[in-house]
C-alpha cells in the first residue's frame, strides 16, 4: 500500500512537472511569436515608408529641371586659364550635365567625366552641378534595377567637399566598372578611403582603376589592395604610376598573384616593378587565369627577362605581356625572343609559347598574330622551313 501511495505522489508530482514545462513553454512560443509580428510589423512599416518614398521619388524626378546655373567662360578666363583649359572645363560641364540628365531619365549606361589632357581643377562655383549629379545617383540606385557599366572620373580634381557629395551617391552596388585618374586628392589617404568605400559597396564590381593618384605609403597600398582582393568580382585591375620611390610595386604584384583570386588582366605600369623573382615565374609557369599583364615603364632588367622568358615556355593562358620602357639589353631582348619563336631547331620551336603576344621589345614581338595557338605554331614551323630551304 505504501509502496502504490508513494508511486502515486511520484507520478503526480511529475505530472505537475510536465504541465508547468508545457506552460512554461507555451509562454515562451507567444513570447516569441509576439515579438516576431513586432518585427513584421516594423518591416511592414518600412516598407510602407520606402514605397512613399519612391513615389516621392518618382513624382519629383518627373517635375525636375536641371538647376545648376550656368558658370560663363569669363569665370575660367578672370582666373587666367588658357583658352585649351577654357574648352575643355566647358566641355566637362556639357558631359556633367549629360550625365545628370541620363541618371534622371532611368537610362544611363555610364559616366566617363573629363578625358581631356588638362587637369581641372576645382571651383567651389562647380558646386551645384556635383550637387545635380550626387542627387541623380541616389535616384537613379534607388529606383532603377539596372547596372551602370562605368564610372570614371579622369583629370579631375576630387575635393573633399566632391568627395562628400558623391560617397554616399556612389553606394548601391550597381556599378561595374569604376575608375579615378588623374584626381589630384589633397589627401591620398582619402582619396584612398573613397575609392575602398567604392570597392565595398559594390560587390558586382569587374574592373577597377587607380592612376597616376601618387601614394606614398606602403600601408596606405595594402588597405587598398586588400579591398580589391576582397572584393569577389574585380578581375581586371589597374594599378599605375601611383606608387612613390620608396615602394617596391613588385611586392604588390606578388599579392595579387598568390591570393587566389583569378584576375585576367593586371596593369603595374610605372610603380617600381623590380626585381622579379621565382615567386612571380613560378606562378607565371602554373598557368594562373591571368590572360593581360602590363608591367610597362618599370625597371626590369635582363635577369627579370630570363625568369619571364622561362615562364613562358610552360603558360598557355597569358594572351599579352607588355614590357615597354624598361632595362633590357640584348641578352634579356633575345631570351624573350627565344621564349615566343626560338628557330634552332623544330623541337626548341615548337616547345614555344604559341599564345602570348609580347610588345615594347624593341620592335615589338608580336609573332604570336591568331589567338589559335595551333595556328601559330603551324605558321611558325612554317617559317622555319622557309628559311631552311632559301638557305639551301
Amino acid at each position: 500500500m505504501n509502496t502504490d501511495a508513494a508511486k502515486k505522489r511520484r507520478m503526480a508530482t511529475e505530472d505537475e512537472g510536465m504541465a508547468s514545462g508545457v506552460e512554461n513553454l507555451i509562454a515562451e512560443m507567444k513570447d516569441q511569436m509576439l515579438g516576431m509580428q513586432n518585427k513584421i510589423d516594423a518591416l511592414e512599416s518600412k516598407t510602407e515608408s520606402l514605397e512613399r518614398g519612391m513615389k516621392i521619388l518618382v513624382k519629383e524626378r518627373s517635375a525636375w529641371k536641371y538647376s545648376a546655373p550656368d558658370i560663363p567662360s569669363s569665370h575660367w578666363e578672370e582666373a587666367y586659364f588658357d583658352d585649351d583649359y577654357v574648352s575643355e572645363m566647358e566641355d566637362f560641364m556639357k558631359r556633367l550635365k549629360g550625365a545628370t540628365c541620363a541618371l534622371r531619365s532611368g537610362y544611363c549606361s555610364d559616366i566617363e567625366l573629363n578625358e581631356g589632357g588638362y587637369l581641372l581643377r576645382f571651383d567651389y562655383e562647380l558646386l551645384p552641378h556635383w550637387k545635380e549629379l550626387a542627387i541623380a545617383l541616389h535616384l537613379y540606385q534607388a529606383i532603377n534595377t539596372s547596372t551602370i557599366t562605368k564610372v570614371k572620373f579622369s583629370n579631375i580634381e576630387l575635393s573633399p567637399y566632391v568627395i562628400a557629395l558623391l560617397g554616399p551617391a556612389l553606394k548601391g552596388n550597381k556599378i561595374e566598372d569604376f575608375g579615378l585618374f588623374r584626381n589630384n586628392f589633397a589627401d591620398s589617404r582619402k582619396g584612398i578611403e573613397f575609392a575602398v568605400d567604392r570597392i565595398k559597396d559594390n560587390q558586382n564590381m569587374s574592373r577597377f582603376m587607380w592612376s597616376s593618384n601618387r601614394i606614398d605609403s606602403i600601408e596606405d597600398v595594402s588597405y587598398l589592395v586588400e579591398a580589391i582582393i576582397g572584393n569577389p568580382s574585380i578581375t581586371t585591375v589597374r594599378l599605375d604610376h601611383s606608387f612613390g620611390h620608396d615602394i617596391n610595386g613588385y611586392d604588390i604584384l606578388c599579392d595579387l598573384f598568390t591570393c587566389g583570386k583569378s584576375f585576367s588582366m593586371i596593369q603595374m605600369s610605372g610603380n617600381n616593378v623590380c626585381p622579379v623573382n621565382s615567386v612571380f615565374s613560378d606562378r607565371l609557369s602554373n598557368n594562373l587565369p591571368l590572360e593581360e599583364l602590363y608591367l610597362t615603364d618599370n625597371a626590369l632588367s635582363d635577369a627579370d627577362a630570363l625568369l619571364i622568358a622561362g615562364a613562358l615556355k610552360h603558360n598557355n593562358k597569358l594572351r599579352k605581356l607588355h614590357l615597354d620602357d624598361n632595362h633590357f639589353t640584348e641578352t634579356g631582348r633575345v631570351a624573350l625572343e627565344k621564349a615566343v619563336h626560338d628557330y634552332d631547331s623544330l623541337h626548341s620551336l615548337f616547345d614555344c609559347n604559341h599564345t602570348c603576344r609580347i610588345s615594347g621589345v624593341e620592335k615589338n614581338i608580336i609573332w604570336n598574330w591568331s589567338d589559335d595557338p595551333i595556328s601559330n605554331r603551324e605558321n611558325k614551323i612554317f617559317t622555319l622551313l622557309r628559311m631552311r630551304n632559301e638557305e639551301g
